[in-house]
C-alpha cells in the first residue's frame, strides 16, 4: 500500500544518503539523469513534429519539404542516440554509488558489536551479508526507477498534453 506510512519508511531509507559525503556525487548523477529525461521528452515530443511534416510533405507531394524532413529526421537521430545510450548507464551508475554506500552503512550498523558472530552461531540467517547486499541493491536500484519512472511519465504526459492542447483549435 501507497500509504503515508510507506512513504515515510521509504524517505527514512532513503534521505541518508542524500545527505550524506556521497550526496554530491549522488545529486550529481540524478540532475544528469534529469536533465537526459527531460532531453528525452523534448526529443520524442520534437520527433511527432517531423513526423507531422514529413507526412504532409508525401501528402503535398512536396519533395523539397520532404527532404528537408529527412535531414532533420537525421539531426534528431544524431541527437537521440547518445541519450539514449548513456541515460541506463547513468541510472546503473547512480544504482551503484547508492548500493555501495548504502551495504557500507548496513554492514558497519548490523555487524558491529559482533553481531555477525552472533548471526553465524545462531544458524538462523545464510549469508547475511549477501542478503544484505541483494536487498539494498533491489531497494537503491527499484526506488530510483520508479522515481524516474513516475516524473518522466508526468512531464510527458503534460508535454503532449501541451501539444495537443495547441493544436486543438486547428480540429474543430
Amino acid at each position: 500500500r501507497f500509504d503515508r506510512l510507506f512513504w515515510r519508511r521509504l524517505w527514512a531509507l532513503a534521505r541518508p544518503f542524500w545527505f550524506s559525503e556521497e550526496k554530491g556525487k549522488g545529486r550529481s548523477l540524478l540532475a544528469v539523469l534529469l536533465v537526459l529525461g527531460a532531453m528525452t521528452i523534448a526529443l520524442s515530443a520534437y520527433f511527432t513534429f517531423i513526423l507531422r511534416d514529413s507526412t504532409q510533405a508525401l501528402v503535398n507531394k512536396d519533395p523539397r519539404k520532404f527532404y528537408h524532413e529527412i535531414e532533420l529526421f537525421f539531426a534528431w537521430f544524431v541527437a537521440m542516440v547518445p541519450v539514449a545510450a548513456y541515460y541506463p548507464w547513468l541510472i546503473g551508475r547512480l544504482t551503484i554509488v547508492w548500493r555501495e554506500w548504502m551495504t557500507r552503512q548496513f554492514i558497519a550498523l548490523g555487524f558491529g558489536h559482533r553481531s555477525f558472530y552472533r548471526m553465524s552461531l545462531s544458524g538462523q540467517v545464510d549469508n547475511p551479508d549477501q542478503r544484505i547486499s541483494e536487498d539494498i541493491n533491489g531497494f537503491a536500484g527499484g526506488t530510483q526507477i520508479f522515481f524516474l519512472i513516475v516524473l518522466g511519465a508526468i512531464v510527458t504526459a503534460l508535454t503532449f498534453f501541451g501539444i495537443l492542447w495547441s493544436i486543438s483549435p486547428f480540429l474543430s
